[in-house]
């Protein structure tokens, strides 16, 4: 949907306008809250576009809505969406257009208005309005924003009216009072500023910063600087990522109100959490509050300046300050970063003395881990050990690790008898699968062959087994069963429902068609808010999937249970045509590309990570541009919401990884930590020699760990729904070899 926020930050070019009157201003700060008088717009001319027989070779008089215009809108491939309806525009006013060409005009008309282009698509929709069908109220709304973007404020309220009509309590009548608000805002002086507030409180927008900032300037003009500045701390400190924390920031400069330490602290820790440590670091720079020193330090840390973060936090602990031990946590990762032990476990000590809670218990697990990382292993027993018996918090991974930590200490014996004992009591816990796999391994080398067979068999014969310890487990029998996944048991899909609910799904899926994914989406999740039914919750998932959106059909098997009633959903055959062309190109297996997507995005287009990877298989823009170069791909990585491209680059990132390493898992490591880091762990004399098992389980990140794991369940999963062989386990890795380094 086109961001509504600009209007808020672009309002002063409403006034640009002939025949517009300006605002009041009040210091300095112009307050966008009235156009008191419009003079009607002269008629409009339509775009000079020409008319033609469509390029799927239908005639001019009956042609055929072009798919790829849809498929490009969805990519937000303005210009190509416009391009591929262009032989189906109607130049001037028309009637009769059918409906293939209304569509193009309402498809071509969403492209301007992201295009910013708003007179030009209004006077798309004006002639398209009345042939558009299920998709009219979504035109109306559209036609609505361009009038309000034009300043044609008479012309707005009869067209979110209709739309409201059709669904008051649903995303149409949500978006309806969105569009009104800002015009009520726009329209006229005369509504008293607590009045509008109730307003927009009345209609759940309290919140939202772009009704905030109007308010703001409302407060600005009749001289209520105290409430005005409220609103601004408040839309600065948490929305630091947006346009409006922007015009906030630039306000709060104008007005000179300097924002508090605490107020400075909650906007880093939102900066932090969006990945934008850089950012915070370079905004802190001018700030002077012993306690914000904090934060700069974990800031610095986060961007990967850790020197500098060290000195800054040394000197936050001259003082006497609010959080010495999580500043004594930080000083303990940047020392275990830089290979020192000996100081990352004194700083990681003095925070368990000092702290209380959890970060007591955070400082004394890290000290424990990261003496298992440095090859100390009976030290990080005793440490696990005396972890699990005073902290309730993570008390089953510290008895996991006391006996990993035993394992690789050489000590199989006691590791078998850690893990045993933990079986024992917690049978149930998440922790059951790998800890069956590894009192086998123990058993192993410990010459108990029988009694390490059944150990494995009971990873296998598990309920719901963990198909990653599974797979391990039967590459070390001799005579294995094969992988399998609970045989699906659909059962009916039905999309019946109550009237608002079916015609919610109807919209849906009509927008789905026309590349009005965002519109779509919203009606969607309306359609299944709350629902129980299994047979409605798998058909709009059937729907989602067969129309491009396996995210959201992916989201709904967890409302259907486990995998044998929702398989399809769960474990999707998503972008089939993008996915297996890019497997082709690279030489991978289709389900392995699915099974990263699966991971990385759940298989949504536009979802962005904190650090700014997009989309399907979640690559950054600058890795996206390195492999379409390294890989001579003709694609333009900057496109990375469409699915075609961002599968064929995440494809052959893989291929190029597995390429130099040799092994799918350690592909998977590297595609989640990057390469380097593979190649450290591979090379670190701890680690060099260690079969595939063991070297997965010791992979020092967390993260990484954990994803080469959840990855290789979703490939197993995938290839058993596809009746496939599961892949070979190959224990021993090979060496590293050239490649990619990025």
């Amino acid at each position: 949907m086109p961001a509504l926020s600009a209007l808020v930050l672009r309002a002063p070019r409403l006034y640009d306008r002939p025949g517009v009157c300006h605002p009041v201003v009040f210091a300095g700060v112009i307050a966008a809250s009235a156009i008191a008088f419009l003079p009607a717009p002269p008629p409009l001319a339509a775009p000079k576009l020409e008319n033609s027989a469509d390029p799927d070779g239908h005639s001019a008089g009956s042609p055929a809505f072009p798919a790829q215009a849809a498929r490009a809108l969805a990519a937000r491939d303005h210009e190509g969406a416009i391009e591929a309806c262009r032989p189906l525009l109607v130049e001037g006013a028309s009637t009769g257009l059918g409906e293939a060409r209304a569509r193009c005009h309402l498809v071509a008309a969403a492209a301007l208005l992201e295009k910013d282009e708003p007179e030009r698509a209004a006077a798309l929709l004006a002639h398209a309005l009345p042939e558009l069908g299920e998709l009219r109220p979504w035109a109306a709304i559209r036609l609505a924003e361009a009038n309000l973007r034009l300043g044609r404020l008479d012309a707005i309220g009869p067209l979110v009216e209709e739309a409201r009509r059709v669904d008051p309590s649903g995303p149409l009548g949500r978006k309806a009072s969105e569009i009104e608000l800002f015009a009520l805002i726009r329209s006229s002086e005369a509504l008293e500023t607590r009045l509008l507030e109730r307003r927009i409180s009345e209609r759940g927008f309290d919140f939202d910063p772009r009704f905030r900032l109007e308010l703001v300037r409302r407060w600005l003009a009749s001289g209520d600087r105290k409430r005005a500045t409220y609103f601004l701390l408040s839309i600065w400190r948490d929305h630091p990522d947006r346009e409006e924390g922007e015009e906030a920031a630039r306000l709060l400069r104008q007005l000179r109100e300097e924002p508090s330490w605490r107020d400075w602290q909650s906007r880093v820790a939102a900066l932090l959490r969006r990945g934008m440590a850089q950012r915070a670091v370079e905004e802190l720079a001018e700030v002077e509050h012993p306690e914000l020193l904090f934060w700069r330090g974990r800031a610095l840390m986060d961007a990967g300046r850790n020197e500098e973060a060290e000195a800054v936090l040394r000197r936050y602990l001259e003082g006497e300050p609010e959080e010495p031990a999580q500043a004594r946590i930080l000083l303990g990762r940047i020392a275990a970063r830089r290979g020192d032990l000996d100081a990352a476990v004194a700083h990681l000590d003095q925070a368990a003395r000092a702290g209380a809670g959890a970060a007591r218990a955070e400082a004394a697990f890290l000290a424990a881990f990261l003496h298992l990382d440095f090859g100390r292993f009976d030290e990080a027993a005793r440490r696990f050990e005396a972890y699990a018996k005073s902290f309730s918090s993570r008390r089953d991974e510290a008895t996991w690790f006391l006996g990993w930590a035993l394992y690789l200490g050489g000590d199989p014996g006691a590791a078998e008898r850690v893990f045993s004992e933990f079986l024992s009591r917690a049978p149930r816990s998440w922790l059951a699968p790998q800890t069956w796999y590894w009192r086998g391994r123990a058993l192993e080398r410990l010459g108990r062959e029988a009694d390490a067979r059944q150990a494995y068999r009971q990873v296998l014969s598990a309920e719901a087994p963990d198909l990653y310890y599974a797979w391990l487990a039967a590459a070390r029998l001799p005579d294995p069963p094969p992988l399998s996944v609970p045989a699906p048991l659909a059962g009916p899909a039905d999309r019946r429902g109550q009237a608002i609910v079916d015609s919610r799904l109807a919209r849906a899926e009509a927008l789905y068609a026309v590349g009005l994914f965002e519109e779509a989406g919203m009606e969607f999740d309306a359609a299944v808010e709350g629902s129980a039914n299994p047979a409605f919750l798998r058909a709009a998932g059937q729907l989602a999937l067969e129309a491009g959106d396996p995210h959201r059909a992916f989201r709904l098997s967890s409302r259907l249970g486990n995998l044998r009633s929702a398989a399809e959903l769960a474990y999707p055959l998503a972008f089939r045509d993008e996915v297996e062309s890019a497997a082709a190109r690279a030489g991978l297996d289709p389900l392995l590309l699915l099974s990263i997507a699966r991971q990385e995005s759940g298989f949504a287009r536009s979802v962005r990570s904190p650090r700014g990877a997009v989309g399907v298989m979640q690559l950054l823009p600058e890795t996206a541009e390195k492999i379409a170069a390294h890989a001579s791909l003709q694609v333009d990585p900057a496109r990375l919401e469409d699915p075609a491209t961002n599968i064929a680059l995440g494809g052959a990132y893989l291929a190029a990884l597995k390429k130099r390493f040799g092994h799918d898992c350690l592909a998977i490591a590297a595609y989640n930590a990057g390469p380097a880091a593979v190649v450290g762990w591979l090379r670190d004399p701890l680690r060099k020699d260690l079969p595939l098992d063991e070297f997965v389980e010791f992979i020092p990140w967390r993260e990484t760990r954990n994803y080469v794991k959840a990855v290789m369940r979703n490939w197993l999963v995938f290839r058993a729904l596809a009746e496939k062989p599961h892949p070979e386990v190959v224990f021993d890795l090979p060496e590293p070899g050239e490649g990619v380094d990025f």
